[in-house]
């Protein structure tokens, strides 16, 4: 076979091909918004995947094999809940888009709704959560301050929201509080029996991770004392020493 039949059949080929990716077969039937692999179902909010397929609609009856994956990504990683994003295409005609998102451990009043943070005090956006379902950061913004979906917030809230992620895996549903004292900047965790934590100072070093992790790994070397059904108030701000006794003390009123 000569040089000419070769490239002829190449060519053959390649427009077998091409018109293959462009048939009316392999083009967009629909989006599947699905967990990131090893996730289980259920962890992506609705309102989040419902967003996702909105962005998605410029794909719909496009080649599959040509559509911008890329673009969709990137519109789908610019949403503030979403943590990583990949865009698989799956024959014969659907784009699979695998979604980490960020996990909501706080919320904040805010005007007249609230809003839920990450545990890196990043902004989610509004409340996709019931209200009561998520621990209140309160004492965390001052008058008129804002906060910005997408942006972490101001140094209080990413302080309270640090605390929330740690001591919460040790309190769960108990947890119903994270306050940060005007004056002195000082964490203090609400339990929803009236119990109360003194986590520790404020200011920069709690904007560090090891400082949080210190005090969760004290809360949890007591905790099996403490959680016998009784009110307490304990004092971590030296994780050097952990003080406590049976005592409830009452939350604080506004934010």
């Amino acid at each position: 076979m000569g040089w000419w039949e070769r490239t002829a059949g190449w060519l053959g080929v390649a427009l077998a091909g091409y018109g293959l990716a462009l048939s009316p077969l392999l083009r967009v039937q629909q989006v599947e918004v699905r967990p990131w692999p090893g996730q289980p179902a259920g962890t992506l909010p609705a309102a989040v995947k419902e967003d996702l397929l909105a962005r998605a609609s410029f794909a719909f009856g496009e080649p599959l094999l040509a559509v911008e994956a890329g673009r969709l990504a990137q519109a789908a990683a610019s949403l503030p809940y979403v943590a990583r994003v990949r865009v698989r295409r799956v024959l014969p005609g659907t784009l699979a888009v695998e979604v980490q998102p960020r996990q909501a451990v706080a919320q904040l009043a805010y005007g007249s709704a609230f809003v839920e943070v990450d545990g890196q005090g990043r902004v989610l956006g509004p409340a996709l959560h019931a209200a009561g379902s998520l621990p209140l950061l309160t004492g965390v913004l001052g008058p008129g301050e804002a906060v910005t979906a997408g942006e972490p917030g101001p140094l209080p809230v990413v302080a309270a929201a640090m605390a929330a992620a740690a001591a919460g895996p040790v309190l769960g549903e108990r947890l119903s509080q994270v306050h940060v004292e005007g004056e002195t900047g000082q964490l203090m965790l609400f339990l929803s029996d009236g119990s109360r934590v003194v986590w520790g100072e404020g200011g920069e070093k709690a904007l560090q991770e090891e400082f949080h992790r210190e005090r969760a790994r004290l809360l949890a070397r007591i905790w099996p004392r403490l959680s016998q059904g009784q009110a307490f108030q304990a004092d971590l701000s030296d994780p050097g020493r952990a003080v406590w006794s049976v005592q409830p003390g009452p939350q604080p009123s506004g934010r």
